[in-house]
């Protein structure tokens, strides 16, 4: 499992679990951490960013998918 911290927008990507294709992310805790279980991250609403978080996320994106 890779986690890809964006200081950007204050919290961690990663792809899902069954096909790796679907970004995922869960805010940044206040002291910097961040989480590492799977379950507790949410799915991207896509349509629903603003263009300056979009084009983080999807640069985001495109790191983890060289990854896997």
């Amino acid at each position: 499992m890779v986690f890809l911290i964006s200081q950007k927008n204050g919290c961690t990507y990663t792809l899902d679990g069954n096909h790796q294709t679907i970004l995922m992310y869960h805010p940044l805790y206040s002291n910097g951490d961040y989480e590492t279980n799977r379950g507790a991250y949410e799915y991207v609403e896509w349509d629903e960013l603003d263009s300056e978080v979009l084009s983080e996320a999807d640069r985001c994106y495109q790191l983890l998918k060289e990854e896997v």
